[in-house]
């Protein structure tokens, strides 16, 4: 019921908004780079000559179909965590520089420290987001205020800054980035960087979306530096993406649907074979073969309904707690509740079809005793 209920309840439309942080076009930047060359200074060299320049955005801005736009600020540089546990596995992060405005409006996200803006900038503060685990998980450093860290700017120098806060900051906008700074400290890690810009989000009606696609990649397409990603190409990958994880799940949902019926099989057998001298004794006062069918008949069926009952209470209530989970944690957008009717009704017409089953097999099978037979209370199933 659980596993259904999730796959159902995933929205591919909803996971690619999420992906676009609730946009339908997002432009950023792409530095030509491989594994042989080290990545910060690719990327600076690109944000020197940044493309998302004013431009670019006039360019945009004259389309009437392309609505509201909201760039991201931020530099990759090299952090040094303290007794440097990060070196290894994870020397640099993409550090976004954020608003007075957005800090003083963001003041219930914090864990600890300060957000306040002037106090970040003239004790070279950043805050740390790390309420996904992932600095934790991947860097081995568990952020405490207090803490110093050590940025190396674009000449190579490494300037200690001052760990003033850690938060969980509210916006899908900035999921998957963890450290932060106020957008004055990006030119203290960046001398070199004029334009900060390194994300464009856009907005346009759902109706322009196929015109204002062909405008976005006819202006920023033929630039190999920047990448277009659009919500049309985002719900179709997770469309794609989709089908795929639901047949691996569905499989494990067979699996377990046909382990059920098996034990609801073995019960019916059990209890069949164990209740041999009972049937013998109603039979040797009177129970005909008829009543002896609607007995069986409706005890396989009290199983049916018991487990009818348990799946849909508790495992109605136990999906719908997981699709909140899930959508708590983001890993599948937003999940709409899906009550799962087609599973259900191909389960519960599985457990019929058994009881239905069952009852028939036994009662012909009792048919075929003598009396003798049930009062010695030996069974053994045809092998029919």
């Amino acid at each position: 019921m659980c596993a259904s209920t999730i796959m159902m309840s995933i929205n591919p439309v909803a996971m690619a908004y999420q992906e676009l942080y609730g946009y339908e076009f997002e432009v950023s930047l792409s530095p030509s780079w491989d594994t042989f060359t080290p990545y910060v200074p690719v990327a600076d060299k690109l944000q020197q000559n940044n493309p998302l320049n004013q431009e670019l955005f006039t360019k945009l801005t004259e389309q009437a179909m392309i609505g509201d736009m909201l760039s991201i600020q931020s530099c990759t540089a090299n952090m040094f965590f303290p007794d440097n546990v990060n070196v290894e596995d994870q020397p640099y992060y993409e550090i976004v520089g954020l608003s007075r405005e957005y800090l003083e409006s963001r003041q219930g996200a914090l864990l600890n420290g300060t957000l306040d803006y002037d106090k970040l900038v003239t004790e070279h503060g950043i805050i740390i987001d790390d309420s996904a685990g992932m600095v934790k998980a991947f860097a081995h450093y568990e952020a405490v205020v207090g803490d110093i860290v050590q940025i190396e700017t674009d000449g190579g120098e490494k300037i200690p800054f001052k760990v003033m806060a850690t938060a969980k900051l509210p916006d899908k906008l900035y999921g998957g980035y963890y450290i932060f700074v106020p957008q004055d400290l990006l030119n203290v890690i960046k001398a070199g960087t004029s334009n900060f810009n390194s994300k464009l989000l856009c907005h346009t009606d759902l109706e322009n979306i196929s015109q204002a696609e062909d405008i976005i990649y006819e202006i920023c397409g033929t630039n190999p530096e920047m990448e277009v990603r659009s919500i049309n190409e985002m719900i179709s990958f997770f469309e794609e993406a989709l089908k795929i994880m639901m047949r691996a799940a569905y499989v494990l949902v067979v699996f377990i649907g046909i382990f059920a019926l098996i034990n609801l099989i073995n019960t019916l057998m059990t209890n069949f074979v164990s209740r041999q001298q009972e049937f013998g004794i109603m039979r040797s006062v009177g129970l005909s073969d008829k009543q002896l069918s609607k007995m069986l008949w409706a005890e396989s069926f009290h199983y049916v309904l018991a487990t009818m009952a348990v799946t849909l209470t508790i495992g109605t209530v136990l999906g719908y707690i997981l699709c909140r989970a899930f959508s708590q944690i983001g890993l599948l957008g937003e999940l709409d509740y899906t009550f799962p009717l087609l599973p259900m009704l191909i389960f519960f017409a599985s457990l019929v079809v058994v009881a239905l089953g069952y009852s028939v097999l036994a009662v012909r099978y009792c048919e075929k005793r003598t009396l003798a037979e049930y009062v010695k209370g030996t069974a053994e199933w045809p092998d029919s």
